[in-house]
């Protein structure tokens, strides 16, 4: 998961994954060819929840990584869930 929230953001999420137990290995900001290579070594994708991951969501659905999509009421919100969809993912 990449750390690029608010500080408030990321300790509310972080302290949701941990009392959920949810194994979530924190990332920084990577170059896309860092990225390219993380997805690897990645179970599931979490789509941002303020704002899609539009070209990150494509990218993890190209390597076979599934994303978890929280779709919104805004078209940002849900860009991953209408790329996920054309790819044929339910």
């Amino acid at each position: 998961m990449f750390d690029t929230g608010t500080h408030y953001e990321m300790a509310l999420f972080r302290e949701r994954m941990r009392k959920a137990a949810v194994p979530v290995a924190w990332l920084r900001k990577a170059t896309p060819q860092v990225f390219r290579g993380a997805l690897a070594n990645f179970d599931v994708a979490l789509d941002a929840p303020d704002w899609s991951g539009g070209l990150t969501a494509v990218e993890c659905l190209a390597a076979h990584v599934p994303v978890a999509i929280l779709p919104g009421p805004h078209l940002r919100h849900r860009l991953a869930m209408g790329m996920a969809r054309a790819a044929g993912v339910p």
